[in-house]
């Protein structure tokens, strides 16, 4: 096992003018606290305060694209003026490279914010019933949760 200040080899390590190094101990490639939760894409300036339109950008993988335009999302340019697909000033941004070695983008859409309001409504009526469900489960009485018809019981 090496000791603190030793290279691979057991000698203490040394900076180019023969001074030993002084271990500083292991520094973390990802800020602390991140939790792992991944960074975004910021938006152009002046869209993220914008009280008509909600913001966001998606990856171009698969019918992610599709499917986000047939939920009302629109392609837009840099200055949030919708746009046809196709149109060269659609606001992408490269953020790497598909599984075939081709370029990944991201593009800017936009969504009219009473629609993304609504539709954030149904999906959070849908975490509630979930939530309910759950709740009402662990409020059971032991034995009652489970059944079958082979008269196994589970809990």
């Amino acid at each position: 096992m090496r000791r603190s200040g030793e290279n691979k080899t057991g000698n203490a390590a040394k900076e180019a003018g023969g001074k030993p190094v002084e271990n500083k101990g292991r520094e973390r490639r990802r800020q602390a606290g991140s939790g792992g939760v991944q960074q975004r894409l910021a938006l152009p300036a002046g869209l993220s305060d914008n009280a008509e339109y909600e913001f966001r950008y998606a990856i171009d993988y698969g019918a992610r694209l599709q499917i986000l335009y047939e939920q009302d999302w629109d392609y837009v340019n840099s200055s949030g003026e919708k746009l046809d697909r196709k149109d060269e000033s659609v606001h992408k941004v490269h953020t790497g490279s598909n599984p075939d070695g081709s370029p990944q983008f991201q593009y800017l859409l936009r969504k009219p914010r009473e629609f993304y309001l609504s539709d954030r409504k149904e999906i959070q009526a849908k975490i509630d019933e979930n939530m309910n469900q759950i709740k009402l489960d662990a409020e059971a009485p032991t034995g009652t949760r489970y059944k079958t018809d082979a008269n196994i019981r589970m809990g």
